[in-house]
């Protein structure tokens, strides 16, 4: 076949044989690329599908579409990559260079760089498929995965230089538990998570040991339920840099009596049961008890004076030991009193008096931020309307200590509690949070600035209660715990403690203002903060 001198659209000499896997390999790799997304399998095996693609490739680019990776092809692969490289830099850099920090311009230099060097170096150097990526190639892959799983550059860019500076004996177990970050449910959260303990790890290396780092992120990342309403992990951001903060400043005998029970987590577990779980609760529950241990009362230290462990300490090991070797779900569905397990029943908290939404709201963001209380609460049906239970006592008391009614449901004569009052009675403690409310006028734009603030909150893991306003008077007090998506169909998930149901709400279905919030019709009037 005639070779030089050939017009357009006349055939390319084919390889003398079908490509090695190793080229086939860069040829897979650079189509992916182009595609900006991983459509082929990158096995070395030219079969159907890859012929498929480069076919569609030499249609696009006016070559004869017959599906052989010649040279003329290979070439044309190249140059591909190339370009697309230029665009895609001079497409970001107009659009963000205004507003774009260093950290965010090295972020995406190395985002594009790594993208280029893979598909390109594929293609002109077939040997180095071969060769193990170096610690630079690797940073940069899992920099580029973060990137898609929701980093901002700057996020990635920290990524990438905490990575950087690990040990190199200590830097495969690093890259590893990114790696295994990427692949949960919560992979930003959980690697921002891994950012906001970089500075701790340094200056407590003894305490945030890279085991306790694990647990942490994992707990972010993991998710509790295989249902929409239990993407979340066991704990969040916020209260894993709690958890942190709280094991960096305890007394040693403490910090002792802590790492045994984390060491002792799964121990004679059977089928079903999860360490990693069992030490998420113990440190969320940790977390929920720094202001204990930041703050000691008197017996608690004269109990330490006696070398006798702090009361939280105490309430923590009995704790661990109750769930020690316990199957994970039943680990998970005793650790919240929200209904997250995603079957067609209304499981969750309810509220026992006509008026005690604000009390039931508070409890419920006790639970999902202190697994121990949480678990007491389940000793007694929390699904129910009783009003002879620990539940229901503790409601009373809330109402009665702020100037509330307590009357049946139903009934008439009952008087409510503002929400932050039930927030700083029964949730500051464990939270370190001073609540306050802000209002939100009755306004699409006041709704979505409202959601916006909301939004932030959620995704570092603080809980946000909200009050409404029903269409036909009256208000309610409810519980926004997590955010997912984006733009107006972006949900927020809420529980109510009227029906005990938790279910999604859209953004768009809150600005607009006629809400169904499952006890009823109406409008977001308050935040609680």
């Amino acid at each position: 076949m005639k070779v030089k001198g050939t017009k357009a659209g006349q055939v390319e000499p084919p390889p003398a044989a079908p490509p090695k896997k190793e080229i086939t390999v860069g040829i897979q790799k650079s189509l992916n690329f182009l595609t900006d997304g991983k459509k082929l399998n990158e096995d070395g095996i030219y079969g159907p599908k890859t012929t498929a693609a480069v076919k569609s490739f030499q249609k696009a680019n006016g070559m004869n579409a017959d599906g052989i990776a010649g040279p003329k092809t290979t070439a044309a692969l190249e140059k591909a990559c190339a370009k697309q490289k230029i665009a895609v830099m001079k497409e970001e850099g107009n659009v963000h260079s205004a507003k774009a920090t260093k950290a965010e311009m090295n972020g995406r230099m190395a985002e594009l760089k790594m993208k280029e060097n893979t598909a390109k170096s594929m293609m002109r150097d077939p040997a180095t498929v071969t060769k193990p990526p170096t610690r630079r190639q690797r940073i940069d892959l899992l920099t580029a995965r973060a990137r898609k799983a929701g980093l901002s550059l700057k996020e990635a860019a920290e990524l990438a230089g905490n990575l950087a500076k690990t040990p190199s004996g200590r830097f495969d177990r690093e890259a590893k538990l990114v790696g295994d970050l990427l692949n949960t449910k919560n992979p930003d959260r959980a690697l921002r998570t891994y950012n906001g303990l970089a500075g701790r790890r340094a200056a407590h290396p003894g305490r945030i040991t890279p085991e306790v780092t694990r647990d942490l992120t994992m707990a972010v990342g993991r998710a509790r339920t295989n249902s929409s309403q239990g993407r979340e992990g066991i704990m969040g951001e916020t209260q894993a840099l709690r958890a942190a903060d709280t094991l960096a400043g305890m007394p040693p005998n403490e910090y002792a009596r802590i790492r045994h029970v984390l060491d002792q987590a799964g121990r004679g577990g059977g089928r079903g049961s999860d360490a990693q779980t069992e030490r998420g609760l113990i440190l969320k529950a940790l977390a929920a008890r720094q202001k204990a241990y930041d703050h000691p009362g008197i017996l608690d230290r004269l109990r330490m004076m006696a070398d006798l462990p702090h009361s939280a300490t105490s309430q923590i090991e009995n704790f661990a030991a109750r769930i020690r070797g316990q199957n994970r779900t039943r680990l998970i569905n005793r650790s919240t009193v929200m209904d997250i397990d995603g079957d067609a029943q209304a499981e969750g908290l309810q509220q026992r008096f006509n008026d005690s939404c604000a009390p039931t709201t508070a409890q419920i963001a006790r639970a999902e931020v202190d697994p121990i209380y949480a678990d007491h609460l389940h000793n007694q049906a929390i699904h129910s309307t009783a009003t002879n239970s620990t539940a229901g006592a503790e409601q009373r008391g809330i109402l009665t200590r702020h100037g509330g009614i307590a009357v049946a449901r139903g009934q008439a004569g009952g008087r409510g509690v503002w929400g932050q009052d039930a927030m700083n009675d029964a949730v500051s403690p464990y939270t370190n949070r001073t609540y306050s409310r802000s209002a939100v006028a009755n306004t699409k734009a006041a709704r979505t600035q409202a959601l916006n603030r909301m939004e932030r909150l959620l995704r570092s893991g603080v809980d946000v209660p909200i009050e409404v306003a029903w269409n036909g008077g009256g208000a309610h007090a409810l519980l926004v715990t997590d955010v997912r998506g984006s733009g107006s169909n972006q949900r927020f998930l809420v529980s109510d403690p009227w029906t005990g149901q938790t279910k999604w709400v859209t953004r768009k279905a809150i600005v607009n203002g006629n809400t169904n919030f499952m006890a009823g019709t109406g409008r977001l009037r308050t935040t609680i903060q």
